[in-house]
């Protein structure tokens, strides 16, 4: 959880928060700044609590959260409560090992399909889907090429934490390895010194 929230000054100058209302506004600077946020930007929240931390109505929220959706900044799915930020994956700001691992378990640990679908479509030109690919193929989401999707940069930078802390191997288990029978399995490596993300086939 991270306690504070940066956001660029070219914000107020995207064409899509200009044609906003101010609630819808104040709805996704509530989004991108709020406590729940994670770096893929698809995370649960529940309506009760945009309403209690916002203060706004539940006909206003519901008529910002349709604004946000027209113009493809937010989407939120009632049936399963979680909210989307589409572009939020490409704001990430620390992009090495760790920062993907917590992108890659959130996003398969959605409930909604339909929000799943909607960041691999945003997202299906950057490598950074290759890490994604289980998801994709049991959605069938087409995506470009290989040489033709942009790269993905992973800093060598290594993570602040205690020295106690050994080498650690993040193994994520793939809820959707039994659909694939166990074609892929996805192991990000954490180092001390060193990050590195690999994508294992089997």
């Amino acid at each position: 959880m991270a306690n504070y929230r940066q956001i660029s000054t070219r914000l107020w100058g995207n064409d899509d928060i200009q044609s906003i209302s101010l609630h819808s506004t104040h709805i996704f600077i509530y989004f991108i700044t709020c406590t729940h946020r994670n770096e893929s930007g698809l995370f649960p929240i529940t309506f009760r609590t945009i309403m209690h931390e916002t203060k706004i109505s539940e006909e206003a929220l519901n008529a910002s959260l349709q604004e946000l959706a027209e113009v493809n900044l937010c989407h939120y799915d009632r049936d399963t409560k979680e909210c989307l930020i589409v572009s939020a994956m490409a704001w990430a700001t620390y992009k090495n090992a760790h920062v993907y691992a917590s992108i890659v378990r959130s996003v398969l640990q959605a409930k909604s399909k339909r929000l799943q679908r909607i960041l691999l479509e945003r997202h299906a030109e950057s490598q950074i889907i290759e890490l994604l690919r289980p998801l994709v193929e049991a959605l069938s989401v087409e995506i470009p090429e290989a040489k033709d999707r942009q790269e993905v940069s992973v800093s060598t930078e290594p993570i602040q934490r205690p020295h106690s802390v050994q080498t650690e191997s993040i193994e994520l288990d793939l809820a959707l390895a039994s659909s694939l029978n166990n074609r892929s399995e996805l192991r990000i490596h954490r180092w001390c010194d060193e990050c590195s993300v690999q994508d294992d086939r089997l």
